[in-house]
C-alpha cells in the first residue's frame, strides 16, 4: 500500500481553525449564516451557494423550522466572500429557494442562492437590431440569425459603451464572424453592469473566424453567447471577481490549478501536498467531437480594368494644371488622370463618380458574395527566376492601343483595390489620352475571396467543437484564365496551389487526436477557493503524472465544489 507518514512536528498541539467565508445580504453581515458548500460551475447556471441557519452565538441551540422566518427573503442579494484567502474568488448571488429539512441528527434550514450572472443572462432572444438607411432600429418579434436573413454592418456602432455591428441588407454588409456575433450578443443583450469582454478580446480569441449559419431565436443570453462561442472552440465562464462573463478556449488558454502530491513513504508536508483523493481516467471518448480545421482565404489572380477614381467635374486639358511642380491647385487635382479604382466595394457608385461596382463574381460567384473593400496583392505568376512578378499595372492610350507597362512610379492602395499613377507630370500622350476620355488603365493581382478552405468533419451532438488554424501552412491560389499571365510559356512556374486534400487528412489525424478523453476529480485536503472553471492542470506535481489529453492541450477545471462542512475540503471536476 502507498502511503505518506504522518510524522511529529514542531506544530503538533496546534489545531489550525478553517477560515470561513462570510455572508452578506442586501449589504449586511450576517453571521447566522454559514456556508455549507460552495459550486462554481459554468452556463447556464454558473454558480451555486448553499448557506445554512446555524446560531454563531448559541452554538449549542438546535434550529427548528418554525424559524423559517428568519432565512433571507426570497430575491434577497447576497455576497459570499472568502476572509483572508489568496485568490480568493467572492460570489456575487440571489435567493432562490428555502429548503427545511428533516435529517436524523436534526433538522435544519437552508438557503439556496443562485449565482447573479445566471439571471443576468436569463433573458430570451425575441427581436434583432438592423441597420436602415444608415440608422440603428430594433425589429422585435423577429430571428435572430447570422448570415442567413442579413450579414452584418461594415461599421460598428455604439450599445452602452460597447461597439458592434448590426444586421444590415445593404451592398457593403460583411459576413458575420464569432468576434462580430459575440460583440453583439453583448451589446444587445448583456446588461451594462455586467462585465464582458471587449471586441479586441474577442478577436485575439476568435480571429476571424465565420461563424457559419447559427440561430439564436427564443436562447437565453447565457445559451446565445454558449452556441456562438463553440463555433470557435470556445467556452463561457463567469468573471473570478464581481458579475462578468469571459469567454476562454478551454485547455489551451486559463491560469494553471497547482496539485502536488508527495512520493510514497515521505512525511506528509502540507506545503509539498494537497491532493487528499482523485481519480483520473483516459481513455478513447464514446462519442467524437466535430473538428473544423482552417486553412487561408482562397486567392485569385486576375487582369482587372480600373475606372477613373477622381472627381469628373475638375478635369480639364490644361496639362500645367496637373503637373504637381506647376499646379496651381494641386491639394484639389492630385487625383485627376491619376487615382485608378475597381470599386468592388461600391464606394464611387455615388456621385460624383456614379462608376458600376466592380463585379469579382466573374471569377467565381460562390468565392466573392461580398461586395467590401479589397487589397491588390502580388501576383502567383512568377518570372523564370521563381520570383513574383508583383502587382502590374498597365496603361493605354486608346480604342485599339497597345497594352504597356507603366514605366513611372505606381503606388498602390492599402485600403481598397486602387492605384495611383505618380511622377511630376504624366506622360504627354497619356495625358491627352485621358483629358480626350480614351485612356485606359488596368492591373494584374492577386486578391483574396470571402471564403477560406476548410475541412469540417461532424461529430456528436453536445460536443463543443475542435478548431485547429492551419491558415499560414494550409493555402488554396489560382491564376484565373482572366489573368494576361494564364498559360504563358515565357514565364515561370506560378505559385498555384491547392491543400485541399492535406487539410482533410489534418482534420482527420486530429480527429483521432482529440478523441482521446480525459475526465477526473480531484479531491485537495482543504478548501482552495482560488480554483476556477476553465483554469488548467498540467501535471500532479513530485509525481511526474502529466494530464496532457492531447499535444498541445492541457486538462481544465469544468465544475468546483467547495465543501465548507465537516470534511472542508475542495473538489474539481477535470476534462481534457
Amino acid at each position: 500500500m502507498a502511503t505518506l507518514t504522518l510524522g511529529p512536528t514542531p506544530h503538533t498541539d496546534t489545531i489550525l481553525q478553517p477560515i470561513l467565508p462570510r455572508v452578506y445580504v442586501d449589504g449586511r453581515r450576517q453571521r447566522d449564516l454559514k456556508v455549507l458548500t460552495w459550486d462554481v460551475l459554468g452556463p447556464p447556471t454558473f454558480g451555486r451557494v448553499v448557506l445554512l441557519l446555524h446560531r454563531s452565538a448559541q452554538p449549542t441551540r438546535a434550529v427548528r423550522m418554525e424559524e423559517a422566518g428568519e432565512l433571507p427573503p426570497i430575491g434577497a442579494s447576497v455576497v459570499v466572500r472568502p476572509g483572508g484567502l489568496e485568490g480568493a474568488v467572492d460570489f456575487q448571488g440571489v435567493v432562490m429557494a428555502h429548503h427545511l429539512e428533516l435529517a436524523e441528527d436534526g433538522e435544519h434550514l437552508a438557503v439556496e442562492v443562485e449565482h447573479r450572472l445566471a439571471q443576468a443572462l436569463s433573458g430570451t432572444l425575441s427581436s434583432r437590431w438592423h441597420l436602415v438607411e444608415g440608422h440603428a432600429q430594433v425589429l422585435p418579434n423577429t430571428r435572430v440569425r447570422f448570415n442567413q436573413d442579413a450579414l452584418a454592418s461594415a461599421t460598428r456602432h455604439q450599445f452602452g459603451g460597447c461597439s458592434a455591428r448590426l444586421f444590415d441588407a445593404s451592398a457593403s454588409a460583411r459576413r458575420w464572424t464569432v468576434a462580430d456575433a459575440l460583440a453583439y450578443i453583448i451589446a444587445t443583450a448583456v446588461p451594462v453592469n455586467v462585465r464582458a469582454p471587449n471586441r479586441w478580446e474577442l478577436e485575439s480569441l476568435a480571429g476571424g473566424l465565420d461563424v457559419g449559419m447559427v440561430e439564436i431565436t427564443g436562447l437565453t443570453v447565457a445559451e446565445a453567447l454558449t452556441r456562438v462561442a463553440a463555433r470557435a472552440g470556445l467556452e463561457v465562464r463567469s468573471a473570478r471577481q464581481g458579475v462578468g462573463v469571459e469567454c476562454y478556449r478551454p485547455g489551451v488558454s486559463g491560469p494553471p490549478s497547482n496539485i502536488t502530491l508527495q512520493r510514497a513513504g515521505a512525511a506528509l508536508d502540507p506545503s509539498h501536498t494537497n491532493l487528499w483523493r482523485g481519480q483520473v481516467v483516459i481513455r478513447r471518448r464514446p462519442a467524437r467531437r466535430p473538428v473544423l480545421a482552417l486553412g487561408a482565404t482562397h486567392c485569385y489572380e486576375s487582369t482587372f480594368t480600373l475606372a477613373p477614381g477622381w472627381n469628373p467635374a475638375l478635369q480639364t486639358a490644361r496639362w500645367r494644371d496637373f503637373v504637381r511642380s506647376h499646379s496651381p491647385n494641386w491639394a484639389l487635382l492630385a487625383d485627376v488622370y491619376r487615382k485608378w479604382v475597381l470599386n468592388e466595394h461600391g464606394w464611387y457608385s455615388v456621385a460624383p463618380w456614379l462608376l458600376p461596382a466592380g463585379d469579382l463574381a466573374a471569377i467565381s460567384a460562390d468565392d466573392f458574395p461580398l461586395c467590401r473593400p479589397r487589397r491588390l496583392l502580388p501576383c502567383l505568376s512568377c518570372d523564370l527566376n521563381g520570383a513574383s512578378l508583383g502587382v502590374v499595372v498597365e496603361s493605354s492610350c486608346g480604342s485599339g492601343a497597345p497594352w504597356r507597362p507603366w514605366q513611372g512610379p505606381v503606388w498602390i492602395s492599402r485600403d481598397e483595390c486602387a492605384v495611383y499613377l505618380g511622377g511630376d507630370a504624366l506622360p504627354g500622350d497619356f495625358f491627352q489620352a485621358a483629358a480626350d476620355g480614351e485612356a485606359s488603365v488596368r492591373v494584374t493581382a492577386t486578391v483574396e475571396a470571402d471564403v477560406r478552405l476548410t475541412a469540417e468533419l461532424a461529430g456528436d451532438p453536445g460536443l463543443t467543437m475542435a478548431v485547429i488554424d492551419a491558415s499560414k501552412l494550409i493555402r488554396r491560389q489560382k491564376v484565373h484564365p482572366s489573368s494576361v499571365f494564364a498559360g504563358r510559356q515565357d514565364l515561370g512556374p506560378p505559385d498555384e496551389r491547392d491543400d485541399s486534400e492535406a487539410l482533410e487528412e489534418l482534420a482527420q489525424r486530429h480527429a483521432e487526436v482529440v478523441s482521446t478523453a480525459l475526465e477526473g476529480t480531484l479531491t485537495l485536503g482543504w478548501v482552495d477557493v482560488s480554483c476556477h472553471v476553465g483554469d488548467t492542470v498540467e501535471q500532479v506535481k513530485n509525481r511526474s503524472i502529466e494530464l496532457r489529453p492531447s499535444p498541445g492541450r492541457l486538462a481544465f477545471v469544468r465544475s468546483v465544489r467547495h465543501d465548507f462542512g465537516p470534511a472542508q475540503c475542495t473538489t474539481i471536476e477535470l476534462e481534457g
